[in-house]
């Protein structure tokens, strides 16, 4: 149906035994949106928290300001942004 939203997933084990024990595992979820779905764009509700201490001089605080500009400029008129710097 094309207002689907399809979703793949993927274990990181071919199967998983029966234990009396914990297991870890790891799943990857793919999403494909259907073509009355892709054309929907909700608001997105977005925190950015940023490390801004010592170990955050030169080259890794001006790559960070460059990434957060990036994200913030990408924003729709609908979305929000909060901010907090560490």
């Amino acid at each position: 149906m094309a207002n689907d939203v399809t979703l793949t997933c993927r274990l990181n084990k071919a199967y998983l035994p029966v234990m009396n024990t914990q297991q870890l595992v790891y799943v990857l979820i793919d999403t494909a949106l259907g073509a009355a779905m892709a054309q929907v764009q909700a608001p997105l509700n977005l925190s950015l928290v940023l490390d801004k201490s010592g170990s955050m001089q030169g080259k890794k605080i001006a790559n960070l300001r460059d990434a957060a500009k990036l994200v913030v400029d990408r924003l729709g008129a609908q979305d929000t942004i909060l901010y907090r710097g560490l």
